[in-house]
Formats: structure tokens, sequence, C-alpha cells
């Protein structure tokens, strides 16, 4: 609102400019400045009522996690409830010192499941952010496949098809695709949880 005011006023300046040139020159850069931050707002628009529609609702807070040491704690059903699942299966089904990958957020599964993470990964991932791209997310690559755990969890948030969460875009950015498939084998599924184990931990 306060930028269209500002546009409007310097649209009007320019056009009392006694110069000709100038006043054409300065109303041509002014119109390509106001299309720019038209298509702007209605790019973010889009976006707004794209997403609202598919993500959560903040009131939908309906929901009390069971898994200690967060027990009680409110959170959204829907990204929940199959989280405890997840975390009672591997309580159940894994072994003492056995070792765990979450992919590619909900990482307070290592606290609530207490297996030995993946050390020097992100505590959330994000396409073309978390790693670094380059050398860091090289680097992380490289350790992940030479030292692969017993478990993986992917969060599959993959209704959000274009934003850098999305799950399918961050592992084909780290070229993972191929190490989970031929590596491991999904154990159980939970809604948007997929719980893998290492095909020779069997």
């Amino acid at each position: 609102f306060v930028i269209g005011i500002a546009l409007t006023l310097l649209l009007t300046l320019a056009a009392r400019l006694p110069d000709k040139n100038a006043r054409r020159a300065a109303l041509t850069a002014l119109s390509v400045v106001t299309a720019l931050s038209c298509f702007t707002a209605a790019e973010r628009t889009g976006r707004w009522l794209y997403y609202s529609k598919r993500l959560p609702s903040t009131n939908d807070v309906d929901y009390q996690i069971r898994s200690a040491p967060l027990e009680g704690w409110s959170c959204h059903r829907n990204l929940c409830e199959n989280m405890d699942a997840v975390v009672d299966f591997l309580k159940a089904n894994a072994k003492s010192g056995d070792s765990l990958f979450v992919f590619p957020d909900m990482t307070v599964i290592y606290l609530l499941t207490g297996l030995e993470s993946l050390r020097g990964a992100p505590y959330q991932f994000l396409a073309g952010e978390l790693p670094t791209p380059g050398e860091t997310a090289l680097a992380f690559r490289a350790r992940l496949i030479a030292n692969p755990t017993q478990w993986v969890v992917l969060h599959e948030t993959n209704y959000l098809p274009t934003l850098a969460v999305n799950t399918d875009l961050q592992l084909k950015a780290l070229d993972l695709e191929g190490h989970l498939t031929q590596r491991y084998v999904e154990a159980r599924r939970f809604g948007a949880y997929r719980v893998l184990r290492l095909a020779s931990a069997r």
C-alpha cells in the first residue's frame, strides 16, 4: 500500500518534469518499476493462496505427543500422530547402538528415539540452502554414503511441490535417491513417514 502511494507520487512528479526527454525516461522507468511491483505482489498472493490450502491450519493443534521426553506437548495431528508411531516402531525394532538419519525435517525424532544420529547433518534440510551447496553439500553426501546409518526416516513433504522443503527436490539436490534405493528397504510406512532399514542389517 505504501509502495503504491510512493509510486503514484513519483509518477505525478515525473509527469511535471520540464524537459521532455527526461520526463519520458522517468515515466518509462517508473512504469517498469510499477509493473514489476504488481507482478511481485500477484505472485506472492498466488503462492499464499496455493499453500494456504495445503498447509495445516494453525488452529489445528489437536494432538498431544506421546513420546517422552516431549509427552504432552501440543502438535498438529497430521505431523505428530504418525511421528509417535515411527518412534514406537524404532524403539521396538532398532538395536542398541543403531544409527539413524532423519530427512529432511522432523529431526526431533533423534531425541525421541535416543538412537545415534548422523553427526554433521543439518538440523533441517533446505534444497539449495542447507547444507550449503558446493563443498559442504558434497562432503555431507560423501560422509553419509561412506557411513550408512542402520535406519532412515523420510518425512515426505511432496504436497509442497515448489518449496525448498520438498522431499523429492532435496533428494535430487543431494543426489541421494540412488543411495537410498540401492542400499535400503522399506520397513514400514506411517502416513507421510517412511522408515527404511539398511538392507545388509537384516
